[in-house]
Parts: C-alpha cells; sequence; structure tokens
C-alpha cells in the first residue's frame, strides 16, 4: 500500500511521479479500485490516510507513507498492525516533510529505537536540484564528470530554494529545504541564522562507547585545557542526564556523555571521561537526586577538579536557581549570546535541534516546547559557565589515583 494525506496530493504528485519511474507495460492500473496490478500478479493499493478507519482490513507486505507527517499517527498505527505478523523483512516507510514536533518526530527523530531508521537529507543534496548541465541531450546529467554548466534559469529548482529562503525565512528554510524539525511558527529564543549555521559544522563521533551513551569527537590534546558542563537526571524512567566536554579556549565540543543513566554509571562515566580529557573542570548540575552523582564522583576523587557552590558548607556542584551563581535565565541568555556570536561548536546534531525547540513564553522565558526536553541545552548552559570559572591544577595525587583503581571502573 502507498499513501498520502488526500487522494488529490496521492494522484498529483505520489501516483505520478511512480508512473515516470515505472516501465508502462509492467503494471495495469485499475482507476476505479485505486489498486495497481503488477505484471508478476502483486498488487499496490493506493489510498488517503484522511479517514484513518478506512486503512483497515487488507493484509500487507510492505507500506509506504508519502509527506507522512501531514497524516495522522493513528493512520500510522492503523497500517503498522496491517503488515504481516511475524515477518521480520516486512516493513513501512514513510517520507516526509518534518513539520513541526509532531509524531513523526517522537517516533523516528527523537531517539534511536530498535527496529527504526531514521534518514535525515537536505533538498541540496539531491542530484536532481542542483540544475548542473552537460549532459549530451542538454538535460541534467547524474555524471559528476558531465556536469560543465550552471544554470540560471529562474524557474529552475536551486533558484526556487533560494527564493523560498528569502521569501519565507530561515525557520521555513530550515524544515522545508533542510529537513529539520524546528518551530516555524512562535517566537525561537536562539537565533535560527546561527543554529543553522551552527548545524552545518555538525559531525558524526568517530567514536562511541557504552551503547552509544559516551560519544568522541575529538580526542585530547597534550597539554590541552578542557571543561565540562552537565544536566543531571535519574534512572531509567527519568529524564536525561547529559555532560559536554568543550575546549577550553575554542568551545569545540570534544565529548559527549548523553542518556538515562543510573546514578553510579553516570557519576563513574563523568570522572573517567573528564580525566581522560586532562582532569577536565566538571560543573554539574545540583538538583535534587543529581546530588547523589556529585556525591559519588567527590568520593571518586575527583572534587578538587569540580565546581563548587560552597566548599565550607559541603556544596558541590552548580545551583542553576539562586545562590551565588545567578539564575536561570541569566545562564541560558549567556548561552544565547554564545550560540548568537557563533563562540560555541555544539559537534551533536541532537543538540542544535534541540536549541530550535526553545521559545519564550508569554512573559519572555526560555522554555522547551511542549512535549520537549532540555538536558543538552541546560548542560551547554553550564558549559559557558565554566568557561568562567575553570581552574586547572595538575594530575590527580597517588591517593586519589589507588581510589580509582580500586573500584575498576571503565567507560
Amino acid at each position: 500500500m502507498v499513501t498520502a494525506p488526500t487522494f488529490s496530493m496521492l494522484m498529483d504528485a505520489t501516483f505520478r511521479k511512480w508512473q515516470e519511474i515505472a516501465p508502462p507495460e509492467s503494471y495495469t492500473w485499475h482507476v476505479g479500485e485505486k489498486r495497481l496490478e503488477l505484471v508478476n500478479g502483486s498488487e499496490i493499493l493506493w489510498r488517503s490516510t484522511d479517514d484513518p478507519e478506512h486503512l483497515r482490513g487488507p493484509t500487507l507486505d510492505w507500506v509506504h507513507m508519502d509527506e507522512a507527517a501531514r497524516s495522522s499517527e493513528d493512520a500510522f498505527n492503523i497500517l503498522i498492525e496491517r503488515l504481516r505478523p511475524y515477518e521480520p523483512e516486512k516493513q513501512l516507510w514513510i517520507t516526509t516533510t518534518p513539520k513541526g514536533y509532531n509524531w513523526v518526530y517522537h517516533t523516528f527523530g527523537k531517539e534511536e529505537r530498535h527496529g527504526y531508521r531514521h534518514i535525515h537529507c537536505s533538498a541540496r543534496a539531491n542530484i536532481y536540484l542542483d540544475c548542473k548541465l552537460g549532459a549530451p541531450d542538454g538535460t541534467r546529467s547524474r555524471n559528476p564528470e558531465q556536469r560543465e554548466g550552471v544554470c540560471h534559469d529562474p524557474d529552475h529548482p536551486h533558484e526556487t530554494l533560494q527564493r523560498m529562503e528569502r521569501q519565507f525565512g530561515t525557520a521555513f528554510a530550515l524544515q522545508e529545504i533542510e529537513g529539520e524539525y524546528t518551530l516555524v511558527d512562535g517566537d525561537p529564543f536562539f537565533e535560527t541564522e546561527a543554529l543553522r549555521d551552527l548545524l552545518d559544522s555538525c559531525e558524526i563521533p568517530r567514536t562511541s562507547r557504552t551503547g552509544g551513551a559516551v560519544r568522541i569527537w575529538r580526542p585530547p590534546a597534550v597539554a590541552g585545557k578542557y571543561i565540562a558542563g552537565g544536566d543531571l537526571a535519574w534512572g531509567e524512567t527519568g529524564a536525561y542526564s547529559c555532560l559536554h566536554i568543550c575546549d577550553w579556549n575554542t568551545m569545540d565540543q570534544v565529548a559527549q556523555i548523553h542518556g538515562r543513566l543510573k546514578e553510579d554509571e553516570m557519576a563513574a562515566l563523568s570522572v573517567k571521561l573528564c580525566q581522560q580529557y586532562n582532569n577536565a573542570y566538571a560543573g554539574l548540575e545540583n538538583n535534587g537526586l543529581g546530588k547523589n552523582v556529585l556525591n559519588k564522583m567527590v568520593a571518586l576523587g575527583y572534587g578538587s577538579h569540580m565546581y563548587w557552590e560552597d566548599r565550607a558548607h559541603d556544596k558541590p556542584g552548580w545551583h542553576t536557581a539562586g545562590g551565588t551563581t545567578g539564575s536561570r535565565v541569566v545562564m541560558l541568555g549567556e548561552l544565547e549570546e554564545a550560540v548568537r556570536n557563533m563562540t560555541v561548536r555544539p559537534r551533536a546534531r541532537e543538540d542544535v535541534q534541540e536549541m530550535m525547540t526553545f521559545v519564550r513564553d508569554e512573559k519572555g522565558n526560555p522554555n522547551p516546547s511542549p512535549g520537549m526536553r532540555s538536558d543538552r541545552v541546560m548542560a551547554w548552559a553550564i558549559t559557558v559557565q565554566m568557561r568562567k570559572y575553570a581552574r586547572f591544577s595538575s594530575a590527580p595525587s597517588a591517593k586519589r589515583r589507588r581510589v580509582w583503581s580500586r573500584d575498576k571502573v571503565s567507560v
């Protein structure tokens, strides 16, 4: 089965493109039944998703949902049920332009899920939209060696993309051209043009460990100075914990911990990774059960390389609200300035995408959009603060090294 949000979209776009690809002699089209019969006897049903209940009934080998973000999640769930059971090669795939942070984001883009795969690309990477000339018949060529001229016809796709950017603004271009999950409406907290530039500098990690919870972009440099900022949560059913490690001079992200980690696991991973980066100066949020993570890090001998709100009263960590360090709004304001001036360099694409979900509420305060998280953003805000407070010392003492060896913690 192939679907689209409406029959007009199905016939005018999806089916028309299919006809351009399939040889005419390979199928018979039964227009009244919206059914296509292939020469081998297989059938493809063409349906709209405007009334999901009408999708019930057939047993299917595969499903393709075109422009799925404009269809409902109910349609998606019903179609999954129509796939033949116990046959892992049967699959459902969607093609779509994102539409804010709806069910497509939560199902495919929010996090990696077993049995799901998320493929992202920009329209600029489409070889049929580059308008390069040079093929013998004057058409666009897929062979890069045959692309010798650039077409400036204003009706050709690459000019269309430029017009879309000029007319609709950066947020719309991020969604419609770059295929990013973003907020087209509302009042974004971070400057969207800066976020788009930061997206261009994101990279795939060189290595990952601990089931993907630890990701590495740059190895530690000899005598390099590093800082770390973390937002803490607890438990497999809780929110995510996040720790960024950045080069103190350039604010280039070099490593990250992110996941739903137990307190002792988060503490051990944080200490081990920070030690690898020349004892990175670490500030982690002192919030609720997150205090247990901080206390465990101190017990592992890392207290001398951590930020303390009040060492005299045994208060390790960064207190987001109140205290002597300022409020949440202030630290997020400084992060916004750093993003706008491009003085921070996130390498994790997910970090920038989460920044796109931050908006100003009616009082002008920054908050994530409904259903979105803030762990990556808050960790970045604390990391920016650590650049001001960082103090770098020599290698850990022999006593601290013995404590670490006795616990035998490894990343």
